[in-house]
Formats: C-alpha cells, sequence, structure tokens
C-alpha cells in the first residue's frame, strides 16, 4: 500500500502505523478524563440521552479497555516493522551528512598543512626565485580552497543539529506520546474495573 512507503530519514514509521498512533491517543484521552477528573462520572453520564443502569458501568470500561488494547495492539504490531525497516535505509543515522562534516574537517586540517608547508618554503626561498611566484599562487589557491570549506562547515553541522531535533520531535509526538497516554489509559482502566467488580 502506498501509506506504507512513507517512511523517511526523519520519521520512522507509516503513515498507516501514525494513524493506529491518532486513533490510540484519541481512545486513550477520553479514558483518562473518566477515569480521574471529578466532574466527568460514566456512571451519572446519559450518552444519547440514555441512561446506564447499575451494573453497565463496568461493561463501559470493559469496553473502552477492549478498544485500548485493539489500536494499542495495532500501532505497536506496525510500529516495530517499521522501525526495524527504518534501521535498513542508507541515511537512517544522518550518515551522508556526518560523513560530508568528517571530510569536510580533515580537509580544513589538510589545506591548512599545506598553506603553512607552502608558506614556510617560500619564506626559505631567496627573494627573486622563479618558484616564489608558483609557490604564492598554490598558497591563494589552498586559501580559496579553506574558504570554501570554512562555508561549508556550518551548514552541514547546522543540517545534522536539525535531524536531530527533527527525530527528537518525532520521538517525542509521534511515538512517545501514544506509548504514555496508552499505559496510563490502560491502567486507568484497569483500576476502575477493579473498584467495581463486586
Amino acid at each position: 500500500m502506498a501509506e506504507n512507503d512513507q517512511i523517511t530519514a526523519v520519521q520512522s514509521f507509516s503513515e498507516r502505523t501514525l494513524k493506529y498512533g491518532r486513533n490510540l491517543m484519541a481512545v486513550s484521552v477520553p479514558t483518562i478524563i473518566f477515569a480521574w477528573v471529578p466532574l466527568v462520572e460514566i456512571g451519572k453520564s446519559k450518552p444519547f440521552n440514555f441512561e446506564i443502569q447499575e451494573g453497565g458501568e463496568i461493561w463501559i470500561w470493559r469496553m473502552l479497555l477492549a478498544v485500548l488494547m485493539y489500536y494499542g495492539f495495532r500501532f505497536f504490531g506496525l510500529a516495530f516493522p517499521d522501525y526495524f525497516k527504518w534501521q535498513k535505509l542508507p541515511n537512517s543515522y544522518n550518515a551522508d551528512n556526518k560523513a560530508k562534516l568528517k571530510g569536510l574537517l580533515a580537509s580544513e586540517v589538510k589545506t591548512n598543512a599545506r598553506i603553512a608547508d607552502h608558506i614556510r618554503q617560500r619564506d626559505e626561498m631567496q627573494e627573486g626565485s622563479p618558484k616564489i611566484d608558483n609557490l604564492q599562487t598554490n598558497i591563494d589557491k589552498h586559501k580559496t580552497n579553506l574558504e570554501s570549506i570554512l562555508k561549508q562547515i556550518p551548514g552541514t553541522r547546522a543540517a545534522i543539529k536539525d535531524y536531530r531535533w527533527r527525530r527528537t520531535y518525532f520521538w517525542i509526538v509521534d511515538a512517545g506520546l501514544p506509548t504514555a497516554l496508552f499505559i496510563f489509559a490502560v491502567g486507568s482502566a484497569i483500576y476502575e474495573i477493579s473498584i467495581l467488580t463486586p
């Protein structure tokens, strides 16, 4: 399916997995509210203008728990395979930018060393030597190259930082939040069921 092919270097889950994560949160939040907000009681509510009879509240909690378990099973059942699929992507860990930065830093060191070596050779030569002009030309070329390298380093570092931030945002919002709400909601539903069980 097309929606399963949305895994990227930043997003570890497919759109289908994210959809079940949103569904899981949509069920978890009301469950938590029903369990812990004092002003909201399932037993005294009238959904669709129907009264909940005595003993009916426990069945509502059981139904909420069943729906939570269904969406939780679907979300985590899709999330883990998606994650392992994401790990196999060539750029899963921002490898391209990291390799580029490593190469730029190495080039900076080498270029600085070449410039220093050419300057040393130039200073050791006698004035008027025909090689001085050649050395100076090489020095200027290396300096131009160094300037280009130094301009690329901040952008590459920023790209790596942006990748890390987007990955952190992804894990907090798209993975961490549904997981935390699911655990809290399941615990709340089990707690309410245990209270209502005779």
